[in-house]
């Protein structure tokens, strides 16, 4: 069964009060099934129903006999058991046109109908290690690759509107909704910085007091060939502090700390104890999307989806980190730049929206970010890079309980 899509035509509509889309656990959905073309029946009915399923597609490689897709599909709700038959439409005119409503008040359960399951078919069992135990999860948008591949959770209302003198022929509506999780969601306030530490080496004679903005003539650098070499090795830790942990909270900066030591020690003499400047004129943050999926026969599978954070990179001006031997205060890249994940415009269809960390029976979205910081000391480029296990928390939800 493909992803379902909004379905309306005037033989049949679905409208929700207050024009509504989302919803948490346990809230009544409150809204109306219509029909703006006549009925030949003198007292119509119609069904409406709530669905919920998990569904994952994976395409393995075949080589020379190409690709094939593997598929995993769970029941969260039963639509018969989430279903009522509504009579006694309330008509009236628009336009000259009959209009026909059928109010309904469906209530969203809490917790899956695991009886539905079908566990002795299911490819993914049932138990406590995986998602929320019992609870009903909230909607997953999707991740989806150019690929192919696709893994959500879903949930949507169906009308249907049998069609007199046939069993099975009927008119049929179809309005995809948004469960939130009712899980209180407060504002994240600490990030867990990780820090990361890079031992950098820097041989440069502009390091030497007075000689910073020194540019040596052609004669010098030919003097220099012939004449023995002057060491101005520098050694510095730089530490590097990375979030693993951000919200999806809007116009909030990523922080990304950065702070340098000397290490005088392994620090050749003629500019030892020399406190010296850091610039930074580059930082490349890219956050990887990663999608784990299983599908029948326990086959597993996944791909990965990457977006860079830092389009508006290099730095202009550069920052100065100062290493001095002092204990620095770190500068907080991430802030003074506003790193933040961009948020996907309505008109572009090729960048995929960032999700939340998330665990479903049949996949597993995470994150992890990776980061390049480019700098100059004593004219020279040193760069620094590493990895972050990056877990992405929903937006904060104070305010609703």
């Amino acid at each position: 069964m493909p992803r379902a899509v909004y379905k309306s035509k005037p033989s049949l509509g679905i409208k929700l009060e207050g024009n509504r889309s989302a919803y948490y656990l346990g809230d009544v959905i409150i809204g109306c099934v219509y029909r703006t073309s006549s009925l030949s029946c003198a007292d119509p009915y119609v069904y409406i129903s709530l669905h919920g399923r998990t569904k994952v597609k994976h395409w393995i490689d075949c080589g020379g006999d190409g690709s094939i897709p593997l598929r995993s599909s769970l029941i969260l709700l039963d639509s018969q058991r989430h279903r009522q038959r509504l009579s006694h439409a309330i008509q009236s005119t628009k336009g000259g046109s009959p209009v026909y409503e059928w109010n309904f008040a469906l209530t969203i359960p809490t917790t899956i109908d695991e009886e539905t399951q079908g566990r002795k078919t299911s490819f993914i069992p049932f138990n406590q290690d995986v998602g929320d135990g019992n609870n009903l999860p909230a909607s997953f948008t999707g991740v989806t690759e150019s690929g192919g591949h696709e893994a959500y959770v879903e949930y949507f209302l169906q009308a249907d509107l049998p069609v007199q003198g046939k069993a099975f022929a009927a008119h049929e509506a179809i309005l995809p909704i948004k469960i939130l999780s009712s899980l209180e969601q407060p504002i994240l306030i600490d990030h867990l910085l990780q820090r990361q530490h890079h031992l950098l080496q820097v041989n440069s004679e502009r390091l030497i007091p007075g000689m910073e903005n020194h540019r040596p003539s052609f004669a010098e650098r030919l003097k220099k060939t012939f004449a023995p070499k002057v060491d101005c090795r520098l050694s510095f830790q730089f530490d590097i502090q990375v979030p693993s942990v951000i919200q999806l909270q809007p116009e909030v900066p990523i922080p990304f700390l950065v702070s340098a030591a000397p290490l005088w020690d392994k620090t050749d003499g003629i500019i030892r104890n020399v406190p010296q400047k850091i610039l930074i004129v580059g930082l490349n943050v890219m956050l990887h999307s990663v999608t784990q999926v299983k599908c029948e026969r326990n086959q597993l599978g996944g791909w990965v989806n990457s977006i860079p954070l830092s389009l508006h990179l290099p730095l202009n001006p550069s920052l100065a980190i100062q290493c001095t031997g002092e204990r620095e205060q770190p500068v907080d890249i991430g802030t003074d730049v506003n790193l933040q994940i961009p948020k996907k415009k309505p008109y572009e269809v090729t960048v995929f929206e960032i999700e939340p960390d998330y665990v479903a029976w049949n996949f597993r979205h995470s994150h992890r970010l990776e980061y390049e910081l480019r700098c100059m000391v004593g004219g020279k480029a040193v760069t620094a890079s590493g990895e972050q296990t990056l877990r992405i928390l929903p937006p904060s939800n104070i305010g609703r309980f």
